[in-house]
């Protein structure tokens, strides 16, 4: 690429008003498909920024639950408006609406304003974006911190502004505290001098702010723990456990260097048109940015390669030689790179005039918030029993409820984020289950007990005793299903789709499944049984 350093830039005029139009239309679909518990990291999460609250700074031995970038902030806003769900999901709605402000305000200096702010438009609408912004996991921190720490990078390049360097390098090093095994991702910026044909001694404050924030976090483990390289000895550990062997066994995580290409091209409902987009931006980059004056060039080109760049590393980075194990990846990791992507797909349709601009906007637009609901129904349909289980079990407090994984997971969720209210007594169905000693079965409590088989969730938990209905002990008395708790726009909307689709149609099916779960039966538990 052109090694010509890009001149100095002077600020410009930042969008403001289609800023702010962009982040009430974010805020309001964040709103409206926010989907909330799902029984993942997110309540480990929560349980680990709440207790410090409590004045409990115990380490624990799961890496996800020492990720002070997240347990901080949530904790933060916690001490500030209370121990519940909305001060627990606020630092990730906060960091994703954060995110396309940044976009489109340094963007608007990088790629032009209008492309900026239809990057910002990508990027408020992208389903995958809106869906994991009130999912309260550590993916839209993650994804700010990322973008945060190239754009900063771009502005302090443009401007030679050593402040500018020394805060991307903070951001950076906020990701490291955030997910610490994601931090390879700085392979990218390291190829910046390669790729560029640039050299300067001002990017010693990018390397002096990663610093600082790495050492600090040390620090902090080095105060809980008494050992200054915890974070990394735990990481290590795990990496030998061949837990990544375990994941890809399980399907939890996936290895194939096409992955991504595979949801940016073929199964697109979390990035809807993301991945063409972005590719007709590139090669309108490498089309124009020739004719464009050298700051808007550079920023061009870096978009570019900021994007390629952490698309293939994070799709072809080895993490282990013996056996060769490439980078695992999951569909929300997608969200470290939608940034440079969505600005890529904001020059395109800025270069769209007319009737085709309204015509791709529109394309664009409705099915993306049509997928954004849809995908918040995959997720409350996928934890509507786990929520009727609780309410039921509530409505009983004399009862002793054993139920599947998530259910199970949902009562401790919802202890964490209701502190006030008295938590019915919901058990895991394990406990149950025949033993290979009949001593290490927990002591049944007095009073009825009643059972509860979530097909939903059925094939989800690792531990599940039972896998299917016929599995239950022929002792257990059913008692019927329990009405599902689905709340939520989106499965509304999937029920709405579902009516004008024929009903022998393949598609009526798969929209049942976003607005109607499989039910949960409900048995009870005699003594002895």
């Amino acid at each position: 690429m052109d090694s010509t350093p890009p001149s100095r830039s002077r600020p410009a005029d930042a969008p403001w008003l289609p800023l702010a139009g962009l982040l009430l239309l974010a805020a309001g679909l964040r709103v409206l498909f926010y989907s909330g518990y799902f029984g993942s990291d997110e309540v480990t999460y929560t349980e680990s920024a709440f207790k410090l609250l409590r004045g409990d700074w115990s380490v624990s031995s799961y890496v996800g639950a020492n990720r002070y970038g997240v347990n901080l902030p949530v904790a933060a806003i916690a001490a500030l408006l209370g121990r519940n769900e909305v001060a627990a999901a606020l630092y990730s709605v906060a960091c994703s609406l954060a995110e396309i402000a940044l976009v489109v305000v340094i963007g608007s200096q990088m790629v032009g304003r209008r492309a900026a702010c239809f990057a910002g438009l990508v990027l408020a609408t992208l389903p995958m974006h809106a869906h994991l912004a009130g999912r309260l996991l550590a993916d839209s921190p993650l994804a700010l911190a990322i973008t945060a720490g190239f754009l900063l990078f771009w502005l302090g390049e443009a401007r030679g502004s050593r402040p500018a360097l020394f805060a991307a390098g903070l951001a950076v090093g906020w990701s490291f505290w955030i997910k610490p095994a994601a931090v390879f991702y700085v392979l990218v910026l390291m190829s910046y001098p390669v790729v560029f044909r640039r050299w300067s001694w001002r990017w010693s404050w990018v390397v002096a702010g990663f610093a600082l924030m790495v050492l600090a976090n040390c620090a902090l483990f080095w105060a809980l723990t008494g050992r200054f390289w915890y974070l990394f000895e735990v990481m290590s550990a795990r990496r030998s456990s061949g837990y990544l062997q375990e994941e890809f066994a399980a399907g939890n995580q996936h290895e194939a260097a096409w992955y991504y290409l595979e949801y940016l091209y073929a199964k697109v409902w979390h990035t809807w048109l993301l991945g063409p987009l972005a590719l007709a931006g590139a090669v309108l980059v490498l089309w124009r940015a020739r004719a464009a004056e050298a700051v808007r060039a550079h920023g061009l080109h870096f978009a570019l390669w900021w994007g390629a760049g952490l698309m293939l590393v994070l799709s072809l980075f080895v993490v282990s030689t013996r056996p060769l194990t490439l980078v695992p990846k999951q569909t929300n990791y997608m969200l470290m790179f939608a940034a440079p992507l969505a600005l890529l797909a904001g020059c395109a349709l800025a270069s769209l005039r007319g009737r085709a601009f309204g015509l791709a906007v529109l394309a664009w637009t409705v099915p993306a918030v049509l997928l954004c609901g849809l995908l918040q129904g995959t997720i409350t349909v996928f934890t509507a029993n786990a929520k009727a289980v609780h309410r039921w079990a509530a409505e009983r407090p004399q009862a002793v409820v054993y139920a599947t994984t998530n259910p199970y997971r949902y009562a401790q969720f919802h202890a964490t984020v209701h502190p006030e209210a008295r938590p019915p007594d919901v058990r895991f169905v394990g406990d149950l289950a025949p033993r290979a000693a009949a001593a290490a079965r927990p002591p049944r409590p007095a009073g009825e007990a009643y059972a509860v088989i979530d097909e939903e969730t059925l094939s989800w938990g690792s531990g599940e005793p039972y896998r299917r209905l016929a599995d239950v002990p022929a002792c257990w008395v059913p008692q019927g299903t329990l009405p599902p708790v689905v709340a939520g726009g989106g499965p509304a909307l999937a029920a709405g789709v579902a009516r004008l689709v024929p009903p022998d149609s393949p598609w009526a099916g798969r929209l049942r499944r976003l607005h109607q779960p499989a039910p949960a039966h409900l048995y009870r538990v005699p003594a002895g049984c």
